[in-house]
């Protein structure tokens, strides 16, 4: 069980477990304050009750693995948000609702060219058979509102293949956020949010420790309303 300053997670029977990656997503996305919003890939949910967290939307998780939508609707439950929140058993290529959605976040399956996990479960998370990066910005468009925002993380190695994708289906990119795991290092990760309107692109930059092995100021102002030690 991962304790956060307002909500609780449980993800022993999810394939997507909490971490590092996720919750900077849901600490850093472009949120509107009221509407709706569609965690693609939801795992155990901590992306969406982050969501719950900073907004008032009405938010909906999806994924195609059943015990971690269980388990998703059950944190749910248990938060100060579960009005607001669903969990559904669905893939994204088969989801449509009649409402459009305000925003679409995700920490998506998107390694596409490294060695499977001898753990079935992590494959159906960490490897794009199920959902391509390609099938995830069609889709996302798809159900997006005019003028509503995308937000992802993905490897920096994507980046180039992340930006073209995001053209082809109509997105703009608005901020980019490189994200090193120590300071003086390669970035690993890349957080995007893009628009479907064209915007001004902002390019930023976060390392989440320092050379001495801290956490850096930046990382700990961008996480502290959700980790207990910040």
């Amino acid at each position: 069980m991962f304790r956060f300053k307002q909500f609780s997670v449980a993800d022993e029977r999810s394939t997507q477990k909490v971490c590092t990656d996720s919750v900077l997503l849901g600490a850093w996305a472009k949120l509107p304050t009221k509407g709706r919003i569609l965690d693609v890939g939801t795992g155990c949910g901590v992306i969406a009750l982050q969501c719950a967290q900073r907004s008032d939307c009405r938010i909906i998780g999806i994924d195609i693995h059943e015990p971690s939508v269980q388990q998703a609707a059950e944190n749910f439950n248990n938060s100060p948000w579960s009005d607001r929140l669903e969990a559904l058993c669905i893939a994204l290529q088969e989801y449509y609702s009649g409402e459009a959605f305000d925003a679409v976040i995700s920490n998506p399956p998107y390694f596409s060219n490294s060695l499977k996990s001898p753990f079935a479960l992590r494959n159906t998370t960490r490897h794009d058979e199920e959902l391509t990066l390609a099938d995830f910005f069609q889709h996302s468009a798809r159900l997006l509102k005019p003028g509503g925002s995308l937000s992802v993380c993905l490897p920096a190695a994507l980046y180039e293949r992340a930006l073209t994708l995001a053209s082809t289906n109509g997105f703009y990119p608005h901020t980019v956020l490189n994200v090193r795991g120590k300071e003086d290092i390669h970035p690993y990760l890349v957080l995007f949010s893009f628009e479907t309107d064209p915007c001004l692109l902002v390019m930023d930059n976060l390392s989440i420790r320092n050379r001495e092995g801290n956490y850096t100021e930046a990382y700990q102002n961008l996480t502290r309303g959700f980790y207990l030690n910040f």
